[in-house]
């Protein structure tokens, strides 16, 4: 197993990608939560049902969050880690509040090993890194 530092890496790379143009969860999440007046949701990586069950009525949402665990395991994996290394692996995204605009202003990344190591990353949406915050 590689050293557990190298997760600060995959969260840092899982944030940026989850905030970029290429993540397949925008513009879609951005919609979806408009609908309910939200401006941000967590998703846990982890888990099998990604997609709330306030949101699966939303054509696209469901394969852009599978599309976005997928691609979290292809990074994990070049570190030399599987899916079943951490408890939690959860990305918050944050939208602007105007509502013009479809792809998020922050992504926030939080990672737990199964020994309870936190590892947090954190990028707005010109890709810089932000204090990550979780409540």
């Amino acid at each position: 197993m590689p050293p557990h530092k190298r997760l600060g890496s995959v969260c840092h790379s899982l944030a940026h990608h989850a905030c970029s143009q290429l993540c397949s969860v925008h513009p879609h999440l951005s919609e979806a939560l408009r609908v309910l007046g939200v401006a941000f949701m967590t998703v846990d990586l982890t888990q099998k049902n990604l997609c709330p069950a306030a949101l699966k009525s939303h054509p696209y949402l469901s394969s852009g969050l599978d599309a976005l665990q997928a691609r979290f395991v292809e990074i994990l994996e070049s570190e030399g880690f599987t899916l079943s290394s951490l408890q939690a692996a959860t990305v918050r995204f944050h939208f602007d509040q105007s509502g013009c605009i479809d792809y998020c202003s922050e992504c926030h990344a939080k990672l737990i090993t199964l020994d309870g190591r936190e590892y947090m990353a954190a990028v707005n949406y010109l890709g810089k890194s932000i204090v990550a915050q979780f409540e």
